[in-house]
């Protein structure tokens, strides 16, 4: 036994017919199970020894998984994103076949097909064309902290701003993941973030240049200023008084509005509450 039972019916084994035989226990095992009898001995030390020696499928089905199972747990990658090309051609063609059927599949072929890493999400993620690679390609050796690039953007003549522009139009339009977007984000996270591209640039070029050493540009500490006069007010805590737009952070509010909130029912409805004495 080399990691499964389910060994083709000529299989002799020091000199015994262990095919012919397997192929009869399969057959009794599943005459028991069409009557609803109880498992044999034999059937329970089969299924001990190897739990799909008798499965529903076909056996080149499972001998085919077989074989890849032992490749990938010999250090062998699956490559789902780049339609399993590390595969030898008939391998890579089965593989591509549950990718495509794997909604049909049983139960017990999807759990097996998730040990060797093509889940339902990766059989439902749409792999690299050649295209997509020459992209990336582009995109990790353009990328300066940053993939909001440009519409105009061009690296080493590929239009690669175009290109981004055209992902994040398909991110946004189709549910399906693709493994595109997906490397993307790996290169970038806010490759495709819900605000503008201008001010994920801006945010970038400020957050790289805090350290330079003649200080920070005008335009980043001029981009900043907005940014802090944007924020919205800082909410009351226990332990901070309520401030509203009416009173600026430097200022105090009127003494008139240290009046206890219970004295007159304007008082209880009055939106800013008196500041916590010292």
């Amino acid at each position: 036994m080399h990691g499964t039972l389910t060994a083709a019916v000529d299989t002799v084994h020091d000199g015994f017919q262990l095919g012919r035989w397997l192929r009869r226990q399969r057959q009794h095992a599943r005459d028991h199970a069409d009557r609803g009898t109880p498992p044999s001995a034999r059937t329970k030390a089969l299924s001990a020894t190897d739990p799909w020696w008798c499965p529903p499928w076909n056996l080149v089905w499972q001998r085919t998984w077989q074989h890849i199972h032992d490749q990938i747990k010999a250090g062998h990658q699956l490559d789902a994103d780049h339609h399993f090309r590390s595969f030898a051609p008939a391998q890579r063609t089965w593989l591509r076949v549950q990718r495509t059927r794997y909604d049909d599949l049983h139960r017990g072929q999807q759990r097996l097909l998730a040990d060797i890493g093509l889940t339902r999400e990766t059989a439902r993620t749409r792999p690299l064309t050649p295209y997509a690679e020459t992209a990336l390609a582009h995109a990790r050796a353009a990328t300066h902290h940053t993939l909001a690039v440009a519409y105009s953007t061009v690296h080493d003549g590929f239009p690669l701003g175009r290109w981004l522009n055209d992902q994040r139009q398909q991110a946004r339009r189709e549910a399906t993941p693709s493994a595109r977007h997906q490397a993307l984000t790996a290169i970038d996270p806010w490759w495709n973030p819900p605000w503008d591209l201008a001010w994920q640039r801006a945010c970038t070029r400020a957050r790289t240049t805090q350290t330079r050493p003649h200080g920070v540009p005008a335009d980043v500490r001029t981009w900043i200023r907005a940014q802090h006069a944007a924020w919205p007010p800082t909410p009351p805590t226990a332990t901070t008084p309520h401030r509203t737009r009416r009173h600026p952070p430097a200022q105090k509010p009127p003494a008139t509005a240290a009046k206890p909130a219970a004295s007159t029912p304007q008082a209880q409805a009055s939106p800013t509450p008196a500041p916590t004495p010292p």
